[in-house]
């Protein structure tokens, strides 16, 4: 695990030396999707966790009912450090695609060409609403990929998103020279 980190460790380091200064923001942006792929991953593994050590105690103590812990029990909208679940869970799915479009969204923005990060962000909506990205489905403690078209908040806030970038790229100066 140890070298995971640490190849994690240079591979960020080389985002920030390879691109230019004025890009810096775009990759920390670029990073949030993955810190919230691991954020997942942690709250997965104290219900797994949780889950096993229930079971036990409930055996041990000669208790034949059986009884979960699961995700797929708690409310979505419950705050979990101290974010909504539904929201981490959602921001989680597809991180490494979703990573790649903020990045992305986020470079066009900084360098003013809004039309690019209007095309973008109309490509990150038909994700959203494909399911490719932000869409899961919850079974027990399993998250579950849930493809199949569908109009969630994040194809709404894509296309708002995407509106605004139009709006800006006619009261924008000209994109900067790279």
């Amino acid at each position: 695990m140890a070298i995971v980190l640490w190849i994690g460790i240079v591979i960020g380091s080389q985002a920030f030396e390879a691109t230019p200064s004025r890009h810096a923001p775009a990759v920390v942006i670029g990073t949030l999707p993955a810190l919230a792929g691991w954020g997942v991953l942690l709250i997965q593994s104290t219900f797994n966790y949780a889950d096993r050590s229930i079971a036990g105690i409930l055996e041990n103590a000669g208790v034949k009912e059986t009884s979960h812990l699961w995700m797929s029990d708690v409310p979505l909208s419950l705050p979990f450090l101290p974010y909504p679940m539904g929201g981490l869970l959602s921001l989680s799915q597809g991180f490494l695609i979703s990573s790649m479009i903020w990045a992305s969204i986020a470079v066009f923005v900084i360098d003013r060409d809004f039309k690019k990060a209007l095309i973008t962000c109309l490509i990150a909506a038909v994700l959203a609403g494909t399911g490719f990205i932000h869409g899961f489905t919850l079974r027990g403690n399993d998250i579950l990929n849930q493809f199949g078209s569908s109009f969630n908040s994040f194809v709404t806030a894509y296309f708002l998103l995407g509106i605004l970038f139009l709006l800006a790229s006619f009261f924008r100066k000209e994109p900067r020279k790279v």
